[in-house]
């Protein structure tokens, strides 16, 4: 498979079945903006998003850079529910 090939579910769903463990996912080779991207993204679907600091919901962090100022001094968790995903 190629480097940027897209992948669709039915591809990689089988990858993703649960089996007791949280699967983590890293995306290399990326910058701010990429992941600015990825937020603005979530924060446009029509997936509900919600922020937690230090356990508490919170408002919506709008860019990276505000998540990560946050997460030098606080415990932070964003939930993206995608139809119970």
């Amino acid at each position: 498979m190629a480097i940027y090939q897209k992948l669709n579910w039915s591809q990689c769903q089988k990858d993703f079945e649960f089996d007791g463990t949280w699967r983590d996912i890293y995306i290399l080779n990326t910058n701010s903006d990429d992941w600015n991207q990825l937020l603005e993204s979530f924060l446009a679907s029509k997936y509900q998003t919600i922020f937690w600091i230090d356990n508490k919901k919170n408002k919506r962090i709008q860019t990276i850079q505000e998540a990560l100022r946050i997460r030098n001094h606080a415990n932070t968790y964003m939930l993206i529910n995608a139809s119970g995903i």
